[in-house]
Parts: structure tokens; sequence; C-alpha cells
């Protein structure tokens, strides 16, 4: 797998993040419409509240795109990589693993156009393994 960063640090102890809520979101599995009614549920302000979702955003439902599009698009939100992503990156690089993804419920990556896969592919790269958050108290 090829990742970008592998621990991201949020919050200083000498500049402490002071705005909104820090909002933990486990395993979405392409239900976005539970994602929009749960955010709506709990009043998030996309100004203000950071939301970290814990991997697992993709396959299962049926926006598993839509669901990296979104955590991937938010300045205060973002996601870990999940094993789920783990699988669809890991599917670019050989017939095994492809094999592996669609056998786990990625077989909505077969319907899709093969560009998209390859761009949502970097988009999940893009997440971090780990998050470090440091809070002022």
């Amino acid at each position: 797998m090829i990742y970008r960063d592998h621990v991201v640090e949020l919050g200083n102890p000498l500049d402490p993040i002071d705005r909104g809520r820090f909002l933990v979101l486990g395993d979405v599995h392409g239900q976005m419409d539970m994602v929009m009614r749960l955010v709506r549920l709990i009043g998030y302000d996309p100004f203000r509240d950071r939301m970290i979702a814990l991997g697992d955003l993709v396959d299962r439902g049926p926006s598993s795109a839509e669901a990296l599009r979104w955590f991937a698009g938010g300045t205060l939100r973002t996601s870990l990589v999940g094993n789920h992503e783990a699988m669809m990156i890991d599917a670019e690089f050989g017939e095994r693993a492809e094999r592996l993804w669609f056998s786990n419920d990625g077989d909505w990556g077969k319907a899709a156009d093969p560009f998209e896969v390859n761009l949502l592919r970097r988009l999940a790269s893009g997440f971090p393994l780990a998050i470090r958050i440091t809070l002022a108290d």
C-alpha cells in the first residue's frame, strides 16, 4: 500500500483547539444516508466541529464513493484508513488482492468506472493510519 501520512497530529498543547467538538464515527460502509441523518440529528457544524471516521467508509452499502469523497472533502473532517480502504487500494496492484476486495463486499468497484475507482483509491491513500489528538485539558 501507498500512504501519504502514517500519523496525523491534531491539536497542540501550546495552541489548544477550542472550537467545536471532536466527533468520532466508525464503520460507515457506504451508508451515507445514515451519516447525513446523524449529522442532522447531532447538529454537526462543518465550520466548527471536527469529524473523524475510524475507517471502513467503503463496501457493503450503496454509497461508497460518496462516503470517500465526503470525508476527504472537508477541512475539518477526515478518516483513518480501514481494512476495507486498504483492500480497495491493494486491489490496484494484483489480481489476488482484487479478488480479496471483491469477496469482501467491494464488488461495487466492478461496476464503477475504472478511472473513478483509481481516483477514489488516491483519496483513500491520503487518509492517515493513525491520528493523535492533543486536547487542552
